[in-house]
């Protein structure tokens, strides 16, 4: 299985100012060593994913997936670059092209995407990937169309983990992901151990 991660950039101001959570550290080692010998797949920027990612392999983790927006002439991805060079983390890096495809489809590129933590960049991925991936299951569009790499499908879910949260999603995003069928779970390390 594959876990699209999504979390907030700035872990320091995240779990200091919002969430309070000092010894977040211990557990991303806690989802790590859950996640180990599942695939995990994130965009190689600084926060929460890129260092779980980190602790993930040393671990042992299988493998570590990078997407990443290389042909951007937009916006560019030179801050990205520290990340992507000279480093042994990624072991694919899966090409979106530009930022609004990566913004759009990165949860899709897992078979389950794990929320740590709600920042405004997380959210839009969130609302943006499960808003396509209904398109998906009504017919509209097929993943191959979009590229090849994608991975979700009608058993796509969503996993949220609730150390890292103050209180769940909005009651509103709650009943739409209901409404389009996707699970929605709430989940600490131990589910994620037996997931």
């Amino acid at each position: 299985m594959r876990v699209a991660l999504i979390g907030p950039g700035d872990p320091a101001f995240y779990f200091s100012n919002v969430v309070k959570l000092p010894d977040y550290k211990d557990h991303l080692r806690r989802i790590a060593s859950a996640l180990k010998e599942h695939e995990i797949v994130l965009l190689p920027d600084k926060g929460v994913s890129l260092e779980l990612a980190e602790i993930y392999k040393e671990m042992g983790g299988k493998r570590v997936i990078a997407t990443a927006p290389l042909k951007d002439r937009v916006f560019g991805i030179a801050h990205l670059q520290p990340f992507l060079e000279g480093k042994p983390l990624f072991d694919e890096i899966i090409d979106t092209e530009d930022w609004f495809k990566q913004d759009h489809l990165h949860i899709l590129f897992g078979d389950v995407v794990l929320v740590l933590g709600k920042s405004l960049g997380t959210m839009g991925e969130l609302m943006y990937g499960t808003y396509l991936l209904n398109l998906l299951k009504k017919g509209r569009i097929k993943l191959s169309q979009i590229n090849p790499h994608l991975r979700a499908d009608e058993n796509f879910q969503i996993l949220v983990y609730k150390p890292f949260i103050k209180e769940g999603l909005d009651f509103e995003i709650e009943r739409y992901l209901e409404h389009y069928n996707i699970p929605l779970k709430y989940v600490n390390a131990e589910e994620l151990e037996s997931f």
